[in-house]
């Protein structure tokens, strides 16, 4: 046979298994299966596809331009990990992308034994939603701030119940209020053995997903009647910017202190900065200034938002 024949023969099997593999969507082991050759055999072949340009693999703009911010996120904060997704063509749709991101980042740095502390909120609902089915590995999950009388996506129970299922994990519910009316009524409740262990096993997390408050008209603490709009603005005046598990911080990240303060039924904040890893997951522009405070107190070390909200942030970094 020539070595024209030869030639033709060999990219012909390496545009059939990069078919296979790309397109059908068939793995390495069911390819191997196929056409009679060794996993290794399958791999260094793809290898060869792309090397040889039979497979032209091509990164949308979009994304490079994420992957670009993601760096200069990181190097600006010194944050061990940043995901940035691009903007969706709604509010919602791009709360499901950051959803995405969070659980295929999550997805890959689980580990056997992991207590994952969760808090609240519409972004941690779709990535609770975006989580695969993980049935081999023995976790956790701790609820780290008590609920709220509401429905629907910012019902903290339904996301610890959407990431115990999909996590096949035991899971410890802080059933209390998120902020109780009075001080008595914190004293009298941490008294009781359930909700001393899930703070306590709260304190102790591994890996903690937090949502990230703001203070606009919209702002989840008061939309579910959390807090009222009074204490909304005694917050403000007093310098807030963020919050996060319903404790408020100013632009430096230092603790607000408030009315409703020593009524939060929830891990304090120097408690969080203490887990080893600590995953902001928030998006929407009005952010950029909770997520910068968030970072200065060292409440969150990696970072999943949108373009626009990372873009905001540097800005504000900037301009800071």
């Amino acid at each position: 046979m020539s070595d024209k024949n030869n030639s033709h023969r060999r990219v012909s099997l390496l545009a059939r298994i990069a078919w296979m593999y790309y397109i059908q969507e068939l793995t390495q082991e069911e390819i191997a299966k196929k056409l009679d050759f060794s996993r290794t055999k399958v791999t260094r072949l793809l290898a060869q596809a792309r090397d040889e340009g039979v497979v032209e693999i091509n990164i949308s703009r979009k994304f490079r331009t994420c992957f670009e911010i993601e760096e200069m996120l990181k190097e600006t904060f010194s944050l061990e990990t940043v995901r940035v997704v691009p903007q969706g063509v709604n509010t919602d749709d791009t709360r499901e992308g950051v959803g995405v991101a969070c659980a295929g980042y999550l997805e890959q740095n689980l580990a056997d034994g992991d207590i994952i502390g969760c808090s609240w909120g519409r972004n941690l609902f779709h990535v609770g939603t975006a989580l695969r089915s993980i049935k081999d590995l023995d976790l956790s999950v701790v609820q780290l701030s008590g609920g709220m009388n509401t429905g629907g996506e910012l019902l903290p129970q339904k996301v610890m119940e959407l990431m115990v299922s999909k996590l096949s994990a035991k899971g410890i519910w802080l059933n209390t209020p998120a902020v109780v009316a009075h001080l008595d009524i914190k004293k009298a409740l941490i008294r009781d053995y359930s909700i001393n262990e899930a703070l306590s096993l709260g304190r102790n997390c591994d890996k903690a997903l937090v949502g990230i408050g703001d203070f606009t008209d919209t702002a989840s603490l008061v939309v579910t009647g959390s807090i009222t709009r009074e204490e909304n603005a005694e917050l403000k005046q007093a310098g807030a910017v963020g919050d996060i598990l319903c404790r408020h911080y100013d632009i430096n990240g230092k603790v607000v202190k408030s009315s409703i303060a020593d009524r939060v039924m929830a891990i304090t904040l120097e408690e969080l900065g203490k887990i080893p890893l600590r995953i902001g997951v928030t998006s929407g522009k009005e952010k950029a200034q909770p997520i910068l405070g968030a970072i200065n107190g060292g409440y969150i070390n990696a970072l999943i938002t949108d373009e626009e909200t990372a873009n905001e942030l540097l800005k504000l970094s900037r301009h800071n």
